[in-house]
């Protein structure tokens, strides 16, 4: 359809001679567009080349939970469990395109910045050349904690939910910068019981997070900046708990995405755009949405919905255009060649919304692979011919009045 409409204006251009000021107004918008185009190119210089890379687990060995995304997409961070071993042991990863690099201790990866220079653990952060930062000298992760650390995107601030010796106890927030050290930042609220971190805006300036109050145990959104402290995330008026949850941050804090309660008790996705709440329901046949990350600017967002009446949930991708759409369904509208034997991924996307990582289940061995999808660049001629489109149709509107 690009290429339609790209013909279609260059020919309409053709017919018109351009005035002066309209030669202008084109000389510029064709040199943004290449701007635009020129970019992302940039942007992936060291990231994957388009299309569908698979990273099989080790032998002996399974993903516990998702894999982390670094927001430049050049790096994947995963945590590999023994299935032979009990207690079972536990290996970061970082995989990138030249290869992949394990720890050598037992440590559960949490998070990972830009090229995969730094993760996060518990209470350090490692460096890709293997040294470790103990942030939070006393804490040591209990058993079957749920509690995690998260990093920005220059892996200069990480943001941490501390709990006590035993499991579930109370969690509070701690944040780590070269500058500062270890700054215990507490509770979101009096009476918070749990404080947890689940995001780091790119540029370090705003953590996001929820948690949950000692006698009322409705999950409460947050969000924190320096110099402002905690201030709490507003839910849906009406709904009959003041319920939300938080996934993501964008890059620089101004778009949080996470859940909220909805009328019908059901969480339903949520847009928290500079504190402003609007939500991104489910399509029909469909009772729940959540957001589960997001591109810088909010174009891109990616998910899951369940169907009414139970059954199989379906990981999905949301844009302006397309409203909530089957991942595989979106990659393959992209130009990507899915496989018929992957399963549609639960995914992380970069920030340029161009790179999105998960596990993949591959039918044909019964086991989970870790998928990275990259969507080509947006092409100079459908770029150029829509400004080129834009510029005849200003034209013709001039020579009818």
């Amino acid at each position: 359809m690009a290429a339609h409409g790209t013909t279609g204006g260059m020919k309409a251009t053709r017919r018109i001679r351009p005035t002066p000021a309209l030669a202008a107004g084109l000389a510029a918008g064709l040199a943004a567009a290449a701007a635009m185009v020129a970019a992302p190119a940039a942007a992936h210089a060291q990231g994957w080349s388009p299309g569908v890379h698979v990273y099989p687990v080790p032998e002996s060995r399974f993903v516990w939970s998702e894999p982390y995304l670094s927001e430049d997409g050049t790096a994947v961070g995963v945590t590999l469990f023994d299935s032979n071993v009990f207690p079972q042991p536990q290996t970061g990863a970082v995989i990138r395109p030249a290869g992949t690099s394990q720890f050598s201790v037992n440590r559960i990866l949490n998070d990972i910045s830009d090229g995969g220079a730094f993760t996060t653990e518990y209470a350090t952060r490692r460096s890709a050349a293997g040294v470790v930062d103990v942030l939070v000298p006393s804490a040591t992760r209990p058993q079957g904690s749920n509690q995690r650390s998260s990093i920005s995107g220059n892996g200069r601030v990480v943001a941490m939910s501390i709990e006590q010796s035993s499991f579930d106890l109370p969690s509070v927030l701690y944040r780590w910068t070269p500058e500062t050290g270890t700054q215990l930042l507490g509770s979101y609220g009096p009476g918070a019981f749990q404080t947890s971190v689940r995001g780091v805006s790119r540029d370090g300036t705003t953590i996001v997070g929820d948690g949950y109050n000692v006698l009322v145990e409705d999950d409460v959104p947050w969000m924190w900046r320096e110099g402002q402290g905690f201030t709490l995330l507003p839910t849906l008026p009406g709904a009959p708990f003041a319920s939300g949850t938080v996934n993501a941050v964008n890059g620089d804090g101004s778009i949080v995405v996470g859940t909220v309660t909805s009328q019908s008790l059901f969480p339903v996705a949520a847009v928290w755009r500079d504190g402003v709440l609007t939500t991104r329901p489910p399509t029909q046949g469909f009772r729940t949405s959540l957001i589960r990350d997001l591109s810088d600017d909010g174009s891109i967002m990616v998910g899951l919905m369940n169907p009414n009446g139970g059954g199989q949930s379906l990981n999905v991708i949301w844009t302006a255009e397309t409203n909530w759409i089957p991942v595989l369904d979106y990659f393959r509208l992209q130009g990507l060649e899915i496989p018929s034997y992957y399963s549609s991924p639960f995914l992380e996307v970069s920030a340029d919304g161009r790179t999105f990582a998960g596990l993949v289940f591959d039918q044909r061995t019964g086991t989970n692979v870790i998928g990275v999808f990259v969507v080509p660049s947006p092409g100079v001629v459908s770029v150029i011919g829509g400004v080129v489109m834009i510029a005849s149709r200003r034209r013709r509107i001039r020579r009818v009045v």
